[in-house]
């Protein structure tokens, strides 16, 4: 099972997903961020966790402006994105 948005993803805690999680903006959890296989945004718009684990990230996939990864990377490869420490 995953997650799909047609827009952003929010949530007051974590987003836990068995299979893939996308958004056509932003993912923004409270907690982590945990998916079976990747995570991708289409568009403008951050990825804001505690941490992130999964298979691939992706973020800003559609846009030429890198886009930014505010989490701690625990499992997974970024393919596309700007890992920054969190503010």
């Amino acid at each position: 099972w995953g997650i799909k948005a047609g827009w952003g993803i929010k949530a007051g805690w974590g987003i836990k997903a068995g299979d893939g999680i996308e958004a056509g903006s932003g993912i923004k959890a409270g907690d982590g961020i945990k998916a079976g296989s990747g995570i991708i945004t289409k568009y403008k718009g951050k990825v804001i966790a505690k941490f992130i684990s999964c298979l691939r990230i992706a973020v800003g996939f559609d846009v030429k402006e890198e886009q930014l990864i505010e989490a701690e990377i625990r499992k997974g490869k970024v393919i596309l994105g700007k890992v920054v420490k969190k503010k």
